[in-house]
């Protein structure tokens, strides 16, 4: 079973102040559960301009 991972799961927290709304500032905590997902943006982008020239390329040649 070559490439399969196993699924990690737990909860990171963070507590921040919020100063976003009226009356103040107030405390706020996130919670972030994993498994987290490492991104390559690199790839995404490449997939996304792809895209973008196919959609671009049938408005032209209408």
């Amino acid at each position: 079973m070559a490439g399969k991972r196993k699924v990690v799961t737990f909860t990171v927290e963070r507590v921040i102040k919020d100063d976003t709304l009226p009356g103040g500032p107030r405390e706020r905590t996130i919670f972030y559960k994993a498994p987290f997902d490492r991104c390559d943006r690199e790839k995404d982008y490449g997939e996304a301009w792809k895209i973008f020239d196919k959609r671009n390329n049938n408005v032209t040649k209408s």
